[in-house]
C-alpha cells in the first residue's frame, strides 16, 4: 500500500517547511518537517491530505491552467486614477510628488474606444474627491466584468447611487483607508493557479493615470505610453508588459523559497521603491521562510 495525495491537495516546498493547499475546501496547511517519518505521516493523515492507494495515482483536479493567457489579449485589472495627488495611495508604501490633478473625458473616451476589443475583468477606479460625471462614464460606458471604486470622499448615499447605475451586479466601494488588506492570504482555486504563471499583483494589469500615461501600476515610475498617443492593443502584443505581467512568485528572491508563495499577494512598486530591485522581497513581508518565524 502507498500514501498518495488526495487529487485536489497541492503540496508546495518551502526552504525549511512545506506547505499543503486544500482546494476543495480552501484551507491551507503548514507542516513542519520534523525528522520523523512516521509522525509527519500520522499528522497529514489525521489532516485528511493523503490517503492509502494499491498504487492507483488518481488524476489532479483540474488545474485551469492559465498559461493560454500569455499569448492572448486580456486586462485583469485596470486602474484608472480620477483625480487627486496620490499620496494616499497603495498601502501608502509609495508617495507621489505631483500637481493636483483631474483626467479628462477626452482621455476617458480614447481609452473606452482602445478597450472596445479588449476584455476587461475588474475596473478599479482610484480617485481623492468624488467626481460623478467622470465615474458614471465609466459605469455605465465601459465594458467589464468587475468594479471597484477606491475613494475617501464618497458617502454612503452616492455609494448606493453608483451602485444602481452600475451595468454589473458586482460594483463595490473601498475606502482608501482599508486598502491594507496586502498580507491576507487568498486561497482560492482562480488565484491560486493563476499565480503559478503570472504575478499576483501586476499580471495582466494596466494602469492609467490623470495623464493618460500608461503604466504596469498607478504607483509605478515606469512610464510604458500614453493613451493620447499610443494603441493598448499593439503595447501589450509588443511584450512591453511581460516583464511585469509574467514576473511569477517563483522568480522573486525570498518568495521562491516560501511555501506561502501561491497564496500571498505581491508589490514590486515597493521593491522597487525600497530596494531599487524588481525580484527584491517585498518590503511589508516578515516572514523568513528559511527559518520558518515571523520576524518582528
Amino acid at each position: 500500500m502507498n500514501d498518495r495525495l488526495k487529487p485536489y491537495i497541492y503540496k508546495t516546498k518551502g526552504a525549511k517547511n512545506y506547505g499543503f493547499y486544500d482546494m476543495l475546501n480552501g484551507k491551507f496547511y503548514q507542516v513542519e518537517p520534523t525528522g520523523n517519518l512516521e509522525e509527519l505521516r500520522k499528522s497529514l493523515f489525521e489532516l485528511g491530505l493523503i490517503f492509502k492507494t494499491p498504487g492507483v495515482v488518481p488524476n489532479k483536479m483540474y488545474s485551469r491552467s492559465f498559461h493560454h493567457l500569455k499569448n492572448k489579449i486580456n486586462v485583469k485589472n485596470l486602474q484608472i486614477r480620477i483625480n487627486g495627488t496620490g499620496e494616499n495611495n497603495c498601502w501608502e508604501r509609495k508617495k507621489l510628488d505631483q500637481s493636483k490633478t483631474e483626467i479628462n473625458e477626452h482621455i476617458l473616451e480614447r481609452l473606452r474606444t482602445e478597450l472596445e476589443y479588449i476584455p476587461v475583468r475588474k475596473i478599479k477606479i482610484e480617485a481623492e474627491s468624488d467626481n460623478e460625471v467622470l465615474i458614471k462614464k465609466i459605469l455605465k460606458e465601459f465594458k467589464y466584468s468587475q468594479i471597484e471604486i477606491f475613494s475617501k470622499d464618497i458617502d454612503k448615499e452616492q455609494i448606493e447611487y453608483y451602485q444602481s447605475i452600475c451595468t454589473q451586479k458586482y460594483c463595490k466601494l473601498i475606502s482608501l483607508s482599508d486598502k491594507n488588506e496586502i498580507e491576507k492570504l487568498r486561497l482560492d482555486i482562480n488565484n491560486f493557479f493563476y499565480t503559478f504563471n503570472f504575478n499576483p499583483c501586476l499580471g495582466h494589469q494596466i494602469a492609467i493615470d490623470t495623464e493618460g500615461e500608461i503604466k504596469p501600476c498607478l504607483w509605478s515610475e515606469t512610464v510604458i505610453g500614453n493613451i493620447k498617443e499610443c494603441n493598448l492593443k499593439d503595447l501589450i502584443t509588443s511584450g512591453k508588459f511581460d516583464k511585469f505581467w509574467n514576473l511569477k512568485k517563483d522568480k522573486i528572491n525570498s518568495c521562491k523559497d516560501c511555501e506561502y508563495r501561491y497564496v500571498c499577494n505581491d508589490c514590486r512598486v515597493s521593491a522597487l521603491k525600497d530596494k531599487n530591485d524588481l525580484k527584491a522581497k517585498p518590503s511589508f513581508c516578515k516572514y523568513n521562510p528559511f527559518t520558518g518565524v515571523t520576524e518582528t
